[in-house]
């Protein structure tokens, strides 16, 4: 896998706005399965907080979408959006319609629909 840019990454989510964009997230032994239809896109920092669990960036994805989590369970993302975290470096691929990105916490397979 390349190294990607929070930009490229965006830019990415940016050219497949208003499409359905499926997101799988493996985190250890949990699975999410996120549904959602990107309005807009984001950054956030949050460098100034103390909170260890909270990465330093986040990629916000706002749009209306459903979490479908491990036990089956599938409901609506809370305040239609969805965060992607960030600490230190990423890897990834992405092509027009597909992209996976790796980091410190977890993976994530993206694709549009």
């Amino acid at each position: 896998m390349d190294e990607l840019t929070m930009q490229e990454v965006c830019s990415w989510f940016e050219a497949n706005k208003d499409k359905s964009i499926m997101i799988k997230k493996e985190d250890q032994e949990d699975i999410d399965q996120i549904e959602i239809n990107v309005h807009d896109v984001g950054l956030m920092s949050f460098s100034d907080t103390l909170d260890a669990y909270l990465s330093p960036k986040a990629i916000v994805l706002r749009g209306s979408g459903s979490i479908e989590t491990n036990d089956g369970e599938k409901q609506r993302l809370p305040e239609d959006s969805y965060e992607i975290p960030f600490d230190g470096n990423f890897h990834g691929i992405q092509n027009e319609k597909r992209m996976e990105i790796q980091t410190d916490r977890a993976s994530y397979m993206i694709t549009t629909q």
